[in-house]
């Protein structure tokens, strides 16, 4: 299995180098040059498979540089701390229509599904190639707190997340700025998440200071995020379904990365109708859907922060899928960054849309979609899932989407606040919540400027490590 890169073709790298680079040098994202099947007969086998199981059939079908016997030791820790009756619930909700719950992991976010098993790998290959690694993090909210329950206290890697200051929930920075270890740095930068992220690709651009400090990304610009995920869009049809009948998903999604791993499992044969897009006002996806033009806006703060973003980084990927083009992707990339726009040919974009349905919910949609969802059925969402269950009831039942699975990427604790101004109740948090509030938190906030973060990440570790 090789990969290559969305803006030069003609690269061809093994999953290691694939894992230790995050983004490659020339700012694209790497792909899987080819895309194994996955047959009938596969799925009837996986059927009485565990989570860690199917994860491990999954994951040998794109790892072919760490021994299998690793590879499954290495799975097996990662889930270790998830629970062990049943890691992904799945909730009916009303005929035919499926929660996934994605939040019974250590953070309490789908994140970790993806980050625990990068965390073991990137560890492993650390310890196995003698090298250190710095990763650097943009979160708009849960993708730091699991990135660094996934790294604290590693020997091999240091870790530093930048998230928006003021921009995400109190209970997201808490479960970051908590955690306490020396191989980790947390920052608050004044800025929005898509300047957190320009901030990360702007580092790996620098190449001097990337070879300095051995820089990676475990953002779902790193393919072994996506990978990762695959696995519970897999996991759901061999519960749902025997192979002859479709499924559709809801996704909320922002960056893209979620929904990006059910395209790819659709694109390895699984039976999937339709990925429907939810977005919240901060709507970049669905306006492209509709208009054919990716166009970049002000951020819009919403009920659902982890969604608040305008550079859906991952859709870079699915332009190269269906245009088998580098050098035409790479030409978006660049309008898109001088021009804050691009368009799709018009072929390409009616193949997008052959493939996703998209729907926008707005602040007031979602509190009402949380209120409703707790008067009818007394189950609790976070306003991310509350999004995603609009669109089902807007969209999916005029286009007869059955059975359909709303993704719940998120505990409704970690928003209580919407969640009690929605339900009308007092909320009771999880434990490992409820305890965050009387922790010490320890993270820096600083400007908008990458001279200013490149000087912090230096002298913040220069007693650990001096590369």
């Amino acid at each position: 299995m090789h990969y290559t890169s969305t803006r030069n073709n003609k690269e061809s790298k093994s999953f290691t180098e694939v894992v230790f680079q995050g983004l490659a040098p020339d700012g694209g994202l790497y792909w899987p040059k080819s895309w194994p099947q996955i047959t009938q007969n596969d799925f009837n086998k996986w059927q009485n498979l565990t989570y860690a199981e199917l994860a491990f059939e999954v994951f040998c079908l794109f790892i072919d540089d760490i021994p299998p016997q690793d590879l499954r030791m290495l799975i097996d820790k990662a889930y270790e701390e998830f629970p062990e009756h049943d890691i992904a619930p799945l909730t009916k909700l009303d005929n035919n229509i499926w929660l996934l719950e994605l939040f019974h992991g250590p953070t309490l976010s789908f994140k970790d599904f993806a980050l625990k098993a990068l965390g073991q790998i990137l560890d492993y290959l650390c310890q196995k190639h003698n090298v250190h690694k710095t990763i650097i993090v943009a979160t708009s909210g849960d993708t730091g707190s699991a990135a660094l329950h996934a790294f604290k206290g590693s020997q091999n890697i240091d870790i530093v997340v930048l998230h928006p200051y003021e921009r995400i929930s109190d209970m997201q920075r808490r479960q970051m700025t908590t955690i306490s270890s020396p191989n980790a740095l947390n920052i608050a930068l004044k800025g929005t998440f898509d300047d957190c992220q320009n901030i990360v690709k702007s580092l790996f651009q620098d190449k001097e200071f990337t070879n300095k400090k051995s820089l990676t990304a475990v953002n779902s610009i790193n393919w072994c995020r996506v990978l990762a995920q695959i696995v519970y869009y897999i996991y759901t049809c061999l519960r749902l379904t025997d192979y002859s009948k479709k499924i559709s998903f809801a996704v909320p999604t922002g960056n893209f990365g979620n929904i990006l791993a059910g395209y790819c499992a659709k694109k390895m044969g699984l039976p999937i109708d339709k990925l429907i897009i939810c977005s919240n006002e901060n709507d970049v996806l669905p306006r492209f859907f509709e208009h054919n033009k990716m166009s970049l806006q002000n951020v819009v703060i919403t009920h659902s922060p982890s969604m608040d973003i305008q550079i859906s980084s991952n859709f870079e990927r699915f332009i190269f899928d269906i245009s088998e083009n580098s050098q035409y992707v790479s030409q978006l990339m660049s309008d898109l960054k001088t021009k804050h726009n691009f368009s799709l040919s018009p072929e390409l974009w009616k193949i997008a849309n052959m493939h996703f349905v998209t729907h926008t919910c707005d602040n007031n949609q979602t509190l009402k979609t949380i209120h409703s969802v707790f008067t009818e059925t007394y189950h609790i969402i976070d306003p991310h899932t509350a999004v995603a269950v609009h669109a089902i009831k807007c969209v999916a039942s005029g286009q007869n989407l059955r059975p359909i699975v709303a993704l719940s990427t998120a505990s409704p604790g970690k928003f209580f606040e919407t969640v009690e101004k929605a339900i009308e109740k007092d909320l009771i948090l999880p434990k490992k919540l409820a305890s965050l509030k009387k922790k010490q938190e320890y993270y820096e906030i600083l400007p908008n400027k990458l001279g200013k973060i490149k000087e912090k990440i230096q002298t913040h570790f220069k007693d650990r490590h001096d590369t």
